[in-house]
């Protein structure tokens, strides 16, 4: 019930709604990429890539969280291998359940870093160490990511 929302979710609800606006052409008409087998591995990744391979959005979700896992890889499809992209975190916000009202804590970690299409489509990208603890919010170095956690990657063709 939406007018039952504390005003934090109200405006998560709006960045989420503004973030879809801006990226809509993307995200409906751009050529979309499974990039792994949902079935065959313990989280599903997606691509969407806009036809002149300027932009792309990859989305990242994992089912439950392993302890001492590795690192994941993820390998991404349909860029062009002379481009140099910046590959962003796209920030989201993390809220927690404190006797049963939820209380927002803080968005998502930075990660931004920039690679040619050949590396990111053939040897792929790690991204920060996942960690289950919203402490993680607070370091630079992990990102938070408990069970069903996801998170959006913004790719974006550098100017030459």
């Amino acid at each position: 019930d939406l007018t039952q929302l504390s005003d934090d979710h109200r405006r998560a609800v709006a960045e989420q709604v503004a973030f879809y606006k801006e990226h809509r052409m993307l995200l409906q008409y751009g050529d979309f990429y499974r990039l792994n087998r949902p079935d065959a591995e313990n989280a599903c990744a997606w691509m969407v890539v806009s036809p002149d391979k300027k932009e792309a959005m990859l989305g990242y979700y994992r089912v439950l969280v392993h302890p001492n896992s590795a690192f994941e890889l993820l390998r991404t499809a349909g860029l062009d291998d002379a481009t140099l992209y910046e590959v962003s975190a796209v920030p989201q916000p993390v809220f927690s359940d404190e006797g049963g009202k939820a209380v927002y804590l803080a968005h998502t970690e930075q990660d931004c870093f920039c690679a040619y299409g050949d590396l990111l489509n053939h040897a792929g990208f790690r991204p920060k160490q996942a960690d289950t603890s919203p402490y993680a919010l607070a370091r630079g170095d992990l990102r938070y990511l408990p069970d069903f956690g996801a998170r959006l990657y913004h790719i974006v063709a550098k100017a030459d």
